[in-house]
């Protein structure tokens, strides 16, 4: 077995918040989903972490795919109601740590 750790800090209000939503991937095909609860980072940012376990193989890509909620917990109804643009995956071939770091 092999632990896939996605992890992702990123800005957003503490009113309106959207929810990280991280997916694994083996060979290209879904595994597994998980939205987690976000936890205060530094005040302005955020950070989400998930943790999956899949069967290990050498030969296998693994990939961890990040994606955001709509809005929850609306509390100004002139915000946007829709899920932000955003997907990235980032592929692991060998297990171990990968960080990806993407700035727009």
């Amino acid at each position: 077995m092999v632990e896939v750790n996605c992890s992702s800090i990123y800005a957003d209000s503490t009113y309106d918040p959207i929810a990280a939503i991280f997916k694994l991937y083996v060979n290209g095909d879904l595994m597994a989903t998980d939205t987690p609860q976000r936890t205060d980072y530094d005040g302005y940012t955020w950070i989400s972490t998930s943790t999956f376990t899949a069967a290990y193989s050498s030969s296998f890509t693994y990939q961890c795919g990040l994606t955001f909620g709509q809005p929850t917990d609306v509390q100004d109804l002139i915000i946007a109601m829709n899920s932000p643009t955003f997907n990235r995956n980032v592929s692991l071939t060998t297990p171990g740590e990968c960080e990806a770091n993407h700035s727009q």
